[in-house]
């Protein structure tokens, strides 16, 4: 009895010196520790693995934003560092390595930047003209419609014509556009404009029509200034605007981590879809919405068309054949490229494996 005596106190103490050195210092940083902390915890934390991330701050980043809001990254072991970047800036970055994921317009430097030592990998869908979820429209100057100078596509010849740019996919919705009334663009004066110069232009009668996108085709319906003669679902149904894309990291290098990305991306694609197309957490997704884009006036959200998302997350391959095709003839790119090469459905069958279908 006397020997366990002993003994006691100085287990006691042993036992107080442990805890207090671990409430001193993390387990694995270094940092003071904090309520909740655990080894498994800061283990976890220092785990997460960086992907940078392409950000044009608009309403196609939907998946991104909602995937990083409501922890999906996190859940897949990722920590994503979202980077302002214009989407040639996005196609640079990807090919210097400088960003790992880049979500953008699918334009002729996409093909071009694809060499034997540089590959781009096309991966999901991150814009598409769907039925009643296109956020790209043609719109005619209200006045023209009101006097009867403008009833119809035939109506276009002389006219000038808003456009964000030509040589791209926008050009290609032009002509679309125009074949309705049997003109090209040799028929119209093309106006290359800024979407926000577009509605000073509008006002002040120096463009007639224009490809508009919103919110700014709402801002201009409310202010009377225009009218949508069409959705871009009704000119070109299902064209593939833009995608999510791989720098050769996640492509080839890491494809782990690409498809841990990609996972949690369609699951943000789906939440959107549940939102805007069931109603289910819509508020909340227009919460994420409001943070991550330009769009602040929440009402807004009841009056323009949404950006068409496929929540499955596939492309529409004749939309990107077409498209490629067209670059091609126009001699923006060499050789028609190989989509069997450049879209990489690898990563979404994973994520289907993963989810199943969106119903």
């Amino acid at each position: 009895m006397r020997l366990k005596f002993c003994f006691f106190p100085l287990i006691i103490l042993c036992t107080l010196l442990v805890i207090t050195a671990c409430a001193q210092k993390d387990w694995s940083s270094g940092r003071p520790a904090t309520a909740g902390d655990t080894p498994d915890s800061n283990y976890r934390d220092n785990k997460l693995q960086t992907v940078k991330v392409g950000d044009l701050g608009i309403l196609s980043s939907a998946g991104n934003y909602i995937a990083k809001e409501k922890g999906y990254f996190e859940e897949e072991g990722l920590d994503v560092e979202f980077i302002k970047l214009s989407t040639s800036d996005q196609i640079v970055a990807l090919t210097t390595g400088d960003l790992d994921v880049g979500a953008g317009a699918i334009t002729a430097a996409v093909y071009n930047a694809n060499s034997e030592d540089i590959k781009i990998k096309i991966i999901a869908d991150h814009g598409t003209l769907m039925k009643n979820m296109s956020n790209t429209s043609f719109v005619v100057r209200k006045d023209l419609i009101e006097s009867g100078q403008f009833n119809g596509y035939v109506d276009l010849k002389g006219l000038r014509i808003g456009t964000p740019s030509l040589g791209n996919n926008v050009e290609i919705f032009l002509e679309k556009v125009l074949e309705k009334g049997n003109l090209t663009l040799d028929d119209v004066l093309p106006v290359v404009l800024g979407y926000p110069e577009m509605l000073t232009a509008f006002e002040n009668g120096s463009i007639d029509a224009a490809i508009y996108n919103e919110p700014f085709i709402t801002f201009g319906i409310n202010s009377g200034l225009i009218e949508r003669w069409a959705e871009g679902y009704d000119i070109y149904p299902n064209q593939q605007i833009a995608a999510i894309m791989f720098s050769s990291r996640l492509a080839e290098e890491d494809k782990e981590l690409g498809k841990k990305y990609v996972k949690a991306y369609v699951r943000g694609l789906r939440d959107y879809a549940d939102a805007f197309q069931k109603g289910i957490n819509r508020d909340e997704i227009v919460d994420i919405l409001v943070q991550h884009t330009s769009i602040e006036d929440r009402s807004l959200f009841d009056q323009m068309a949404l950006s068409g998302l496929n929540p499955d997350g596939y492309l529409n391959e004749e939309s990107l054949r077409h498209d490629a095709a067209w670059y091609v003839s126009r001699g923006l790119v060499e050789e028609e490229p190989d989509l069997n090469e450049i879209y990489d459905k690898e990563f979404l069958d994973y994520a289907m494996e993963e989810l199943g279908r969106y119903e």
